[in-house]
């Protein structure tokens, strides 16, 4: 029970530490991370979208520790 007790703290801690390290990043890229935390592949319309950001200059949707796994977020 402890060893995965410990594994939920590690995962908790760097799923924090990227979404601190995202903070500084450019939208798209933001909104990029917040889509593969729900999903393992972009497809067509998570590109397409993307490249609107980029040349419109919109914000997306960026991560944060919502779009995080539940589990991780436990302590």
């Amino acid at each position: 029970m402890e060893a995965q007790e410990n594994d939920l703290s590690n995962e908790a801690a760097a799923l924090a530490d990227i979404l601190t390290w995202s903070v500084d990043l450019p939208a798209w890229q933001r909104d990029t991370l917040r889509r593969l935390s729900n999903q393992n592949k972009l497809q067509v319309a998570d590109i397409t979208a993307l490249v609107a950001i980029c040349k419109s200059g919109a914000t997306g949707v960026p991560l944060d520790a919502s779009h995080m796994a539940s589990e991780a977020r436990a302590p």
